[in-house]
């Protein structure tokens, strides 16, 4: 099942690394009135409500010629070029995230589709942030959006980063600084992303005097250094050792008046991603989202995957992870006039490329940001901590990147969610409504519920076998092995034995059987008619996770977790409970071992729904 390594894996694993909902759904159609043809790109908006992070100023005109912007006012436009009526419109730059990890096209192309024209990636596979860079500076027609990346992150052996199963270079001495940095730069980094996580109880980290001399090699060859933390402790050590910036903000304390002072007197700037930390907490805005109409037919089956997921995987969090911290620290720094970038951490469960960044922006609104305050952080102010030269601005000489939206944002954040068009180089992008490919569900058909009793092998009611599922398919070393045993549950004659050994050379390891009802996830079964899954399990005392890869689950399974131990135990999971996971489609379970690492058994029998 080789769907199970793509780029979602990465969310599912960083959430273990790291380790409130924004208006109504007003119900509207998505805006679908007519609008002029657009061949090339040069065009005309006009009589319509700019605001690009300055002054906000009505009743303008915008022309833009070859995909530049070259007048901007009360401007008479020539009878020949195409023009858009923005009466009741506001027009704003492209959006910028300013914390994403993109690993392909599909990436960029969900965050176009809600007028995200810029991505600030923090770490991401070489050669597709090579290839990107290539593209950004030119004005093609494009259905992406352009990307800037530190490529490799600088990391510890074992530290977050490593566990995404790409193979990555890591830092163990302070001597190592200077060629580390210079061998970034060289693969092509726009700035070098550093990640210090000192005594996180999940991954290493590099020391802090390693942190002191990657910054100060980063500066020394030009270079900006932001640093990844995750607790006030690791914020004071990196401003301490003069970074330039912190991804997210800690939500495990409040900011105390040194570190803002300290902050303030080093022009620190911060990318809170308060949209993961939601997430984390259990208070994101995933599940709405989806459910927006003004969302929900454009987005893809990628972004309802990762929408409808919590970072926290149902644990408590709420030790490191409290968004009422996180957005008191916000709104205290914002307060103090630290610098503050919209970013999302995109595409981590609860987020999605693109969508998210609305997310963000109500999340500022929470942490106290007027809305226009909240849009500059995510235009104006990205563009200018990052020098992207000709973006987030609408002025002349500025990239046409452009988002036009219906009614004012500045007045109600919640307006950004309206999109009327979005130019990309000047081009109109088209806006496609996604249409989902699988086909539909069928009823199962299953006697007395059952799945599979393990009497005569390993098969199911569903016509596939039972297979061995481990991190293998992202370069992990878990294994397992299936066999089927003489002596089950309740003195029945067969049961399904899986021995294997746990790897944590993956972060996020696991090894067990599932079944799948067809390679390309083109098969699926309804459940709804259901409440609960059960099956008998014994074997080493330790968690399972029984994954459900579902219509909103299915490339990053949701979860839920039983603790087994040596005797025979029936075992029941609340259908309606496994958060993320839609049960009116589903494309198959699995049933699987996790940390800690080592040799493990385990048994299954009797599997069924009920």
């Amino acid at each position: 099942m080789t769907r199970i390594n793509t780029r979602l894996l990465i969310g599912v694993v960083a959430a273990l690394a790291l380790t409130a909902c924004g208006g109504q759904n007003k119900g509207q159609e998505p805006n679908k009135r007519e609008i002029p043809a657009l061949e090339g790109n040069s065009f005309a908006i006009s009589n319509v409500t700019i605001f690009d992070g300055g002054e906000r100023q009505e009743g303008q005109s915008i022309i833009v010629q070859d995909g530049h912007i070259v007048a901007v006012g009360e401007e008479t436009i020539p009878s020949d070029l195409v023009t858009f009526d923005g009466t009741g419109k506001t027009l704003l730059p492209g959006l910028i995230d300013a914390h994403v990890h993109a690993f392909d096209e599909t990436s960029l192309k969900d965050a176009l589709r809600f007028g995200v024209t810029t991505e600030l990636d923090m770490f991401s596979a070489v050669s597709f942030a090579s290839a990107r860079k290539a593209e950004r500076d030119n004005y093609d027609k494009t259905d992406m959006a352009d990307l800037y990346s530190a490529f490799t992150l600088v990391t510890s052996e074992g530290g977050h980063g490593t566990q995404f199963g790409l193979d990555i270079p890591v830092i163990g001495d302070p001597a190592m600084a200077d060629a580390f940095v210079k061998a970034r730069l060289a693969e092509g980094s726009d700035y070098i992303k550093i990640v210090y996580e000192p005594n996180n109880p999940i991954v290493t980290s590099i020391s802090k005097e390693i942190l002191e001399a990657v910054i100060k090699a980063a500066h020394d060859q030009g270079a900006m250094a932001i640093v990844h933390i995750s607790t006030l402790q690791a914020a004071k050590d990196a401003v301490a050792a003069k970074a330039d910036g912190l991804v997210h903000i800690f939500a495990d304390k409040q900011i105390d008046q040194d570190l803002i002072t300290s902050m303030q007197d080093n022009n620190v700037f911060v990318i809170p991603t308060l949209s993961v930390i939601a997430s984390a907490a259990n208070r994101g805005l995933g599940q709405e989202f989806i459910e927006d109409e003004r969302f929900r037919p454009y987005l893809s089956p990628i972004q309802i995957d990762g929408l409808g997921l919590s970072l926290s995987g149902g644990r408590d969090l709420s030790d490191r992870f409290n968004l009422d911290i996180a957005l008191e620290n916000t709104r205290l720094l914002h307060e103090a006039g630290i610098t503050i970038l919209a970013g999302t951490d995109a595409p981590n469960p609860g987020t999605a490329h693109g969508v998210s960044i609305h997310g963000e922006l109500v999340l500022l609104t929470r942490a106290g940001f007027s809305p226009s305050e909240a849009l500059a952080a995510a235009t104006q102010t990205n563009a200018m901590i990052f020098k992207l030269e000709g973006r987030g601005a609408i002025a002349p000489e500025a990239r046409a990147d452009l988002l036009l939206v219906e009614g004012d944002p500045t007045k109600d954040i919640m307006a950004t969610r309206d999109i009327s068009l979005i130019f990309k180089n000047g081009y109109l992008v088209e806006r496609a409504e996604q249409i989902s490919t699988v086909a539909s569900a069928q009823k199962p058909s299953l006697n007395d519920g059952f799945i599979s009793r393990f009497e005569k092998g390993l098969s199911s009611a569903f016509g596939v076998d039972w297979i061995t599922t481990t991190d293998q398919l992202a370069n992990g070393q878990s294994t397992a092995t299936l066999t089927k045993v003489d002596a089950g549950a309740l003195d029945s004659s067969g049961a399904l034995r899986i021995d294997g050994t746990i790897s944590t050379k993956f972060f996020f390891p696991w090894s067990g059987a599932g079944i799948f009802f067809s390679e390309d996830f083109s098969k699926s079964y309804d459940f709804s008619d259901y409440q609960t899954l059960q099956f008998y399990a014994r074997g080493d005392a330790r968690d399972l996770s029984v994954m459900f890869f579902t219509r909103t689950s299915r490339q990053r399974p949701a979860t839920s977790a039983v603790k087994i131990d040596g005797a025979w135990q029936l075992y029941e999971i609340d259908l309606e409970a496994v958060r993320g996971a839609a049960m009116d489609e589903v494309y198959g379970l699995a049933i699987t071992a996790g940390r800690p690492k080592g040799t493990f058994y385990f048994e299954l029998d009797d599997v069924q729904l009920r």
